[in-house]
């Protein structure tokens, strides 16, 4: 009788043991289903957290470009994001890195109207890509250059032509 009952046991707990593996077994199947289903989604979301991401970054310069420049109107203000946009097209830099420039060139004071500081983000993000430095610190040079050396825009581009002539044809010994 007793050894009936220790059998009786031994088969209950081999029952539950084969249930617990197979209710794992199913855990595991069913996760490796719902990751295969999520991960299409996950990855169809990642291009538009990048343009969230990219659009918050642009109007927080854009935000910063507001602070240091004059626009005598919101529409001027607007016009001038439109502006950066499009220059983002036509030049390898972000539409916030392009703001940034603008930024730097209304905080020193050295472009006031929407045509010079168009102009002058155009040239230092040629400069940056030139120099290989980021949109903020190209705007930030270009606009010291102007004012401690008091150099308008041509002459500041002719500077850092000849900068970028100097270092790509300086002997690296």
């Amino acid at each position: 009788k007793r050894l009936g009952v220790e059998l009786k046991r031994t088969n209950t707990q081999l029952s539950a043991r084969q249930t617990l593996a197979s209710n794992k077994e199913q855990r595991a199947d069913l996760h490796g289903k719902m990751a295969r289903g999520i991960a299409p989604v996950m990855a169809g979301s990642a291009p538009i957290a990048a343009a969230v991401h990219s659009a918050v970054q642009f109007e927080s310069a854009m935000a910063d470009v507001r602070k240091v420049v004059d626009f005598e109107t919101p529409e001027a203000f607007a016009e001038m994001g439109n502006d950066v946009l499009r220059l983002s097209t036509r030049i390898p830099m972000a539409a916030s890195g392009l703001s940034q420039i603008i930024a730097a060139a209304g905080q020193s004071g050295i472009a006031k109207t929407r045509t010079e500081l168009l102009q002058f983000a155009e040239d230092a993000a040629k400069m940056g890509v030139a120099f290989d430095i980021g949109a903020a610190e190209a705007g930030q040079m270009m606009a010291n250059w102007r004012s401690t050396m008091a150099l308008d825009q041509g002459q500041a581009i002719s500077l850092a032509n000849a900068v970028n002539h100097l270092s790509n044809n300086m002997n690296a010994n």
